[in-house]
Protein backbone atom coordinates (compact mmCIF):
# COMPACT_ATOMS: atom_id res chain seq x y z
CA UNK A 1 0.00 0.00 0.00
CA UNK A 2 1.56 2.96 -0.90
CA UNK A 3 2.25 6.04 1.35
CA UNK A 4 -0.57 9.12 0.56
CA UNK A 5 1.29 12.06 -0.93
CA UNK A 6 -0.01 15.20 0.86
CA UNK A 7 1.05 19.02 -1.14
CA UNK A 8 1.37 21.60 1.07
CA UNK A 9 1.69 25.51 0.30
CA UNK A 10 5.35 26.48 0.27
CA UNK A 11 5.39 29.13 3.28
CA UNK A 12 6.93 32.02 1.03
CA UNK A 13 4.13 31.23 -1.51
CA UNK A 14 1.76 31.90 1.58
CA UNK A 15 2.86 35.05 2.95
CA UNK A 16 2.92 36.06 -1.11
CA UNK A 17 -0.84 35.29 -1.52
CA UNK A 18 -1.53 37.08 2.11
CA UNK A 19 -0.05 40.01 1.06
CA UNK A 20 -1.81 40.67 -2.06
CA UNK A 21 -4.83 39.83 -0.70
CA UNK A 22 -4.46 42.46 2.09
CA UNK A 23 -3.36 44.84 -0.67
CA UNK A 24 -6.44 44.38 -2.76
CA UNK A 25 -8.92 44.37 0.54
CA UNK A 26 -7.44 47.95 1.40
CA UNK A 27 -7.56 49.50 -2.21
CA UNK A 28 -10.90 48.35 -2.35
CA UNK A 29 -11.80 50.21 1.29
CA UNK A 30 -10.34 52.97 0.39
CA UNK A 31 -12.12 53.54 -2.80
CA UNK A 32 -14.95 55.64 -2.83
CA UNK A 33 -18.25 54.08 -2.77
CA UNK A 34 -19.36 56.18 -5.41
CA UNK A 35 -17.12 57.73 -7.42
CA UNK A 36 -18.24 60.09 -9.96
CA UNK A 37 -16.86 63.41 -11.71
CA UNK A 38 -18.81 66.67 -11.25
CA UNK A 39 -18.21 69.13 -13.15
CA UNK A 40 -18.00 73.20 -11.68
CA UNK A 41 -19.11 76.45 -13.23
CA UNK A 42 -16.01 77.57 -11.63
CA UNK A 43 -12.50 75.97 -10.94
CA UNK A 44 -12.09 72.38 -11.55
CA UNK A 45 -14.28 69.15 -11.69
CA UNK A 46 -14.46 66.68 -8.29
CA UNK A 47 -14.03 63.95 -9.08
CA UNK A 48 -15.37 61.70 -5.81
CA UNK A 49 -18.72 61.02 -3.75
CA UNK A 50 -20.75 63.14 -1.85
CA UNK A 51 -21.07 63.42 1.36
CA UNK A 52 -22.99 65.60 2.78
CA UNK A 53 -26.18 67.81 0.88
CA UNK A 54 -28.33 70.47 2.47
CA UNK A 55 -29.99 73.73 0.83
CA UNK A 56 -27.07 75.50 0.92
CA UNK A 57 -24.96 73.17 -1.31
CA UNK A 58 -23.16 69.56 -1.46
CA UNK A 59 -19.72 68.51 0.46
CA UNK A 60 -17.61 66.65 -1.76
CA UNK A 61 -14.98 63.95 -0.25
CA UNK A 62 -12.54 63.76 -3.19
CA UNK A 63 -11.08 59.88 -4.71
CA UNK A 64 -8.01 61.77 -2.82
CA UNK A 65 -9.56 61.92 0.30
CA UNK A 66 -10.01 65.16 1.06
CA UNK A 67 -13.27 67.08 2.26
CA UNK A 68 -14.12 70.18 0.13
CA UNK A 69 -15.64 72.89 1.61
CA UNK A 70 -19.84 73.42 0.54
CA UNK A 71 -20.31 74.09 -2.68
CA UNK A 72 -23.37 76.08 -3.61
CA UNK A 73 -25.95 74.64 -6.10
CA UNK A 74 -25.36 77.25 -8.83
CA UNK A 75 -21.83 76.52 -9.16
CA UNK A 76 -22.23 72.40 -10.00
CA UNK A 77 -22.95 70.88 -13.41
CA UNK A 78 -27.54 70.10 -12.45
CA UNK A 79 -26.64 67.25 -14.85
CA UNK A 80 -24.07 65.65 -12.63
CA UNK A 81 -25.73 66.36 -9.15
CA UNK A 82 -29.40 65.03 -10.26
CA UNK A 83 -27.83 61.53 -10.68
CA UNK A 84 -26.12 61.13 -7.40
CA UNK A 85 -28.79 59.24 -5.00
CA UNK A 86 -28.52 61.36 -2.02
CA UNK A 87 -28.68 64.27 -3.60
CA UNK A 88 -32.56 62.27 -5.06
CA UNK A 89 -33.02 61.81 -1.18
CA UNK A 90 -32.77 65.27 -0.12
CA UNK A 91 -34.67 66.62 -3.34
CA UNK A 92 -37.34 63.79 -2.07
CA UNK A 93 -37.74 64.82 1.14
CA UNK A 94 -37.23 68.41 0.88
CA UNK A 95 -39.89 70.08 -1.63
CA UNK A 96 -38.74 73.28 -1.17
CA UNK A 97 -35.45 72.58 -2.00
CA UNK A 98 -36.12 73.10 -5.18
CA UNK A 99 -37.61 76.23 -6.41
CA UNK A 100 -39.87 76.16 -9.19
CA UNK A 101 -38.63 76.43 -12.64
CA UNK A 102 -34.98 76.34 -11.14
CA UNK A 103 -32.13 74.49 -8.97
CA UNK A 104 -31.61 74.22 -5.72
CA UNK A 105 -29.97 77.63 -4.24
CA UNK A 106 -30.66 79.00 -7.39
CA UNK A 107 -34.17 81.41 -7.61
CA UNK A 108 -36.34 80.73 -10.84
CA UNK A 109 -36.80 83.17 -13.30
CA UNK A 110 -40.86 83.19 -14.60
CA UNK A 111 -41.53 85.52 -17.16
CA UNK A 112 -37.91 86.36 -18.36
CA UNK A 113 -38.03 83.88 -21.38
CA UNK A 114 -39.89 83.36 -23.62
CA UNK A 115 -40.45 79.91 -25.58
CA UNK A 116 -37.29 80.11 -27.90
CA UNK A 117 -35.22 81.46 -24.85
CA UNK A 118 -35.10 84.89 -25.35
CA UNK A 119 -35.14 87.83 -22.86
CA UNK A 120 -38.64 88.78 -22.29
CA UNK A 121 -38.33 91.74 -19.58
CA UNK A 122 -40.91 93.61 -17.40
CA UNK A 123 -40.61 97.20 -17.87
CA UNK A 124 -39.35 98.13 -14.48
CA UNK A 125 -37.29 101.17 -13.28
CA UNK A 126 -33.35 101.44 -12.94
CA UNK A 127 -33.60 102.23 -9.57
CA UNK A 128 -33.82 99.27 -7.92
CA UNK A 129 -34.26 99.60 -4.01
CA UNK A 130 -31.92 101.32 -1.40
CA UNK A 131 -29.26 98.94 -0.23
CA UNK A 132 -29.33 97.94 3.53
CA UNK A 133 -26.85 98.85 5.76
CA UNK A 134 -23.69 97.19 5.40
CA UNK A 135 -19.84 98.65 5.61
CA UNK A 136 -18.38 100.17 2.46
CA UNK A 137 -15.50 98.66 1.07
CA UNK A 138 -13.13 99.24 -1.61
CA UNK A 139 -12.02 95.77 -3.99
CA UNK A 140 -8.10 96.45 -2.10
CA UNK A 141 -9.72 96.21 1.53
CA UNK A 142 -10.79 92.83 0.42
CA UNK A 143 -7.73 92.37 -1.69
CA UNK A 144 -5.36 92.92 1.52
CA UNK A 145 -7.17 91.27 4.29
CA UNK A 146 -9.78 89.06 2.92
CA UNK A 147 -10.20 87.40 6.25
CA UNK A 148 -11.60 90.57 7.53
CA UNK A 149 -14.34 90.53 4.59
CA UNK A 150 -14.80 86.74 3.57
CA UNK A 151 -18.34 85.77 4.06
CA UNK A 152 -19.11 88.92 5.35
CA UNK A 153 -22.33 91.17 4.27
CA UNK A 154 -20.29 94.31 2.33
CA UNK A 155 -21.60 97.33 0.44
CA UNK A 156 -19.37 98.33 -3.18
CA UNK A 157 -19.37 101.65 -5.25
CA UNK A 158 -18.64 101.00 -9.13
CA UNK A 159 -19.38 101.39 -12.53
CA UNK A 160 -20.62 98.53 -14.67
CA UNK A 161 -17.85 97.14 -16.88
CA UNK A 162 -19.21 94.18 -18.62
CA UNK A 163 -22.12 91.26 -18.16
CA UNK A 164 -22.64 87.75 -18.56
CA UNK A 165 -26.04 87.55 -18.89
CA UNK A 166 -26.12 83.29 -18.72
CA UNK A 167 -24.61 83.14 -15.71
CA UNK A 168 -26.94 86.49 -13.75
CA UNK A 169 -23.02 87.93 -13.64
CA UNK A 170 -21.91 91.16 -14.33
CA UNK A 171 -18.32 92.87 -13.38
CA UNK A 172 -18.35 95.85 -11.05
CA UNK A 173 -15.19 98.09 -11.78
CA UNK A 174 -13.89 100.56 -9.27
CA UNK A 175 -11.17 101.65 -11.95
CA UNK A 176 -8.01 100.55 -13.50
CA UNK A 177 -7.65 96.69 -12.95
CA UNK A 178 -9.73 96.93 -9.52
CA UNK A 179 -12.77 94.79 -10.73
CA UNK A 180 -15.05 92.02 -9.23
CA UNK A 181 -17.49 89.79 -10.11
CA UNK A 182 -20.87 90.29 -8.85
CA UNK A 183 -23.66 87.37 -8.81
CA UNK A 184 -27.09 88.38 -9.04
CA UNK A 185 -28.68 84.98 -9.51
CA UNK A 186 -30.79 84.93 -6.04
CA UNK A 187 -32.60 88.69 -6.50
CA UNK A 188 -35.70 88.59 -7.08
CA UNK A 189 -36.73 88.38 -10.85
CA UNK A 190 -37.89 91.90 -11.28
CA UNK A 191 -34.81 92.84 -9.83
CA UNK A 192 -32.91 90.54 -12.15
CA UNK A 193 -34.22 91.90 -15.14
CA UNK A 194 -33.65 95.67 -14.29
CA UNK A 195 -30.03 94.59 -14.43
CA UNK A 196 -30.41 92.56 -17.95
CA UNK A 197 -31.76 95.77 -19.60
CA UNK A 198 -28.57 97.31 -18.83
CA UNK A 199 -26.36 97.56 -22.17
CA UNK A 200 -22.36 98.09 -21.47
CA UNK A 201 -22.62 101.87 -21.81
CA UNK A 202 -21.17 103.98 -24.66
CA UNK A 203 -17.51 105.23 -25.13
CA UNK A 204 -18.62 108.34 -23.22
CA UNK A 205 -20.88 106.94 -20.25
CA UNK A 206 -21.24 105.24 -17.45
CA UNK A 207 -23.14 103.20 -15.01
CA UNK A 208 -23.23 103.98 -11.33
CA UNK A 209 -23.62 100.55 -9.60
CA UNK A 210 -24.00 100.37 -5.48
CA UNK A 211 -24.11 96.68 -4.32
CA UNK A 212 -24.67 95.01 -1.34
CA UNK A 213 -23.67 91.11 -0.55
CA UNK A 214 -21.58 88.81 0.86
CA UNK A 215 -17.95 88.32 0.00
CA UNK A 216 -16.49 84.63 -1.54
CA UNK A 217 -13.31 83.13 -3.29
CA UNK A 218 -13.97 82.31 -6.33
CA UNK A 219 -13.06 78.82 -5.13
CA UNK A 220 -12.03 77.45 -1.58
CA UNK A 221 -7.86 78.08 -2.77
CA UNK A 222 -8.67 81.31 -5.00
CA UNK A 223 -6.96 84.05 -4.90
CA UNK A 224 -9.84 85.90 -6.47
CA UNK A 225 -13.25 87.40 -4.83
CA UNK A 226 -16.37 87.77 -6.05
CA UNK A 227 -20.23 89.05 -4.77
CA UNK A 228 -22.86 87.22 -4.26
CA UNK A 229 -25.77 90.37 -4.41
CA UNK A 230 -28.50 90.74 -1.84
CA UNK A 231 -29.20 94.25 -3.40
CA UNK A 232 -28.37 96.01 -6.16
CA UNK A 233 -28.76 99.61 -7.00
CA UNK A 234 -28.74 101.04 -10.94
CA UNK A 235 -28.62 104.75 -12.44
CA UNK A 236 -29.00 105.88 -15.61
CA UNK A 237 -26.24 106.07 -17.66
CA UNK A 238 -24.97 109.21 -16.99
CA UNK A 239 -22.36 111.10 -19.47
CA UNK A 240 -19.07 111.45 -18.48
CA UNK A 241 -17.83 115.04 -17.08
CA UNK A 242 -15.61 116.31 -19.50
CA UNK A 243 -11.88 118.19 -18.34
CA UNK A 244 -9.06 119.85 -19.30
CA UNK A 245 -6.15 118.69 -17.56
CA UNK A 246 -6.24 122.11 -15.83
CA UNK A 247 -8.98 121.12 -14.20
CA UNK A 248 -6.95 118.54 -11.83
CA UNK A 249 -4.22 120.94 -11.23
CA UNK A 250 -6.99 123.04 -9.54
CA UNK A 251 -8.85 120.36 -7.90
CA UNK A 252 -7.51 117.26 -7.67
CA UNK A 253 -9.82 116.02 -4.81
CA UNK A 254 -12.39 116.24 -7.66
CA UNK A 255 -11.41 114.40 -9.88
CA UNK A 256 -9.06 111.90 -8.66
CA UNK A 257 -10.10 108.32 -8.39
CA UNK A 258 -13.24 109.34 -10.45
CA UNK A 259 -14.64 108.47 -14.38
CA UNK A 260 -13.67 111.96 -16.37
CA UNK A 261 -13.45 112.40 -20.16
CA UNK A 262 -10.41 114.77 -22.00
CA UNK A 263 -9.77 115.24 -25.64
CA UNK A 264 -6.74 116.39 -26.69
CA UNK A 265 -3.75 115.55 -29.77
CA UNK A 266 -1.76 112.22 -30.10
CA UNK A 267 1.82 113.29 -29.34
CA UNK A 268 3.80 109.85 -29.18
CA UNK A 269 3.53 106.62 -27.58
CA UNK A 270 5.71 104.64 -25.26
CA UNK A 271 5.61 100.83 -26.02
CA UNK A 272 7.54 99.72 -23.04
CA UNK A 273 4.58 101.43 -20.17
CA UNK A 274 1.88 100.75 -22.45
CA UNK A 275 1.27 104.56 -22.50
CA UNK A 276 1.37 107.51 -24.58
CA UNK A 277 0.84 110.89 -24.31
CA UNK A 278 -1.90 113.53 -25.36
CA UNK A 279 -1.30 116.86 -25.78
CA UNK A 280 -3.55 119.66 -24.20
CA UNK A 281 -2.33 123.30 -24.96
CA UNK A 282 0.87 123.31 -22.87
CA UNK A 283 0.12 120.40 -20.81
CA UNK A 284 1.15 116.57 -22.05
CA UNK A 285 -0.63 113.87 -19.99
CA UNK A 286 0.06 110.33 -19.52
CA UNK A 287 -2.06 107.91 -20.78
CA UNK A 288 -2.26 104.04 -20.01
CA UNK A 289 -3.75 101.76 -22.19
CA UNK A 290 -2.59 98.49 -20.70
CA UNK A 291 -6.37 97.20 -19.54
CA UNK A 292 -8.00 98.57 -22.74
CA UNK A 293 -9.39 95.32 -25.35
CA UNK A 294 -6.27 94.29 -27.83
CA UNK A 295 -8.02 96.07 -30.79
CA UNK A 296 -7.90 99.42 -28.80
CA UNK A 297 -4.40 98.19 -28.07
CA UNK A 298 -3.77 98.04 -31.71
CA UNK A 299 -5.00 101.25 -32.68
CA UNK A 300 -2.80 102.91 -30.28
CA UNK A 301 0.76 101.01 -31.49
CA UNK A 302 -0.47 101.91 -35.40
CA UNK A 303 -0.79 105.78 -34.42
CA UNK A 304 2.71 107.66 -35.51
CA UNK A 305 4.50 109.65 -33.33
CA UNK A 306 4.13 113.32 -32.92
CA UNK A 307 0.94 112.64 -35.93
CA UNK A 308 -1.38 115.71 -33.83
CA UNK A 309 -4.17 113.29 -34.61
CA UNK A 310 -7.50 114.14 -32.32
CA UNK A 311 -7.78 111.74 -29.46
CA UNK A 312 -10.69 111.50 -26.96
CA UNK A 313 -10.03 109.33 -23.74
CA UNK A 314 -12.33 108.24 -21.16
CA UNK A 315 -10.60 106.74 -18.25
CA UNK A 316 -9.41 107.04 -13.95
CA UNK A 317 -7.82 110.27 -12.83
CA UNK A 318 -4.61 108.45 -10.64
CA UNK A 319 -1.86 110.80 -9.25
CA UNK A 320 1.86 109.29 -9.75
CA UNK A 321 2.88 108.10 -6.68
CA UNK A 322 1.42 110.45 -4.40
CA UNK A 323 3.32 112.92 -6.06
CA UNK A 324 1.30 116.49 -6.24
CA UNK A 325 0.91 118.05 -8.82
CA UNK A 326 1.85 114.98 -11.12
CA UNK A 327 -1.46 112.81 -12.68
CA UNK A 328 -2.15 110.35 -15.35
CA UNK A 329 -5.50 108.88 -16.68
CA UNK A 330 -5.99 104.69 -16.56
CA UNK A 331 -7.76 104.36 -19.54
CA UNK A 332 -11.18 102.35 -20.13
CA UNK A 333 -11.61 103.54 -23.77
CA UNK A 334 -9.87 105.92 -27.01
CA UNK A 335 -10.93 107.07 -29.75
CA UNK A 336 -9.01 108.75 -32.35
CA UNK A 337 -11.12 111.37 -34.75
Amino acid sequence: MQTPIILRPLPHLTNLIQKIVFIACALCAAMPGEAATFKRKFGAAITGEVLSVNKDGIVFKTIEGRITVRIPYYELDEADISRDEKVKTFRATQPSATPPGGRPGQPSAPGLLDSDGNPTLPNVGLSISSPGPAPEVQFEDIRRQPDKYLNQSVQMKGALYSQATNRWLFNLSQGGQRRIDVFYDRLPPEKRAAILQQRKPSEFEAIAVTVVGTVHRQSPTSVYYEIRATDVVMSAPAPVQRIQYTDILLQPEKYLERIAQMKGTFDYKVTETQSFYMTQGDNKIDVFYENLPLEKQALILQQKNFSKTAVTVVGTVKRFNNTKNSYYIMATDVVFR
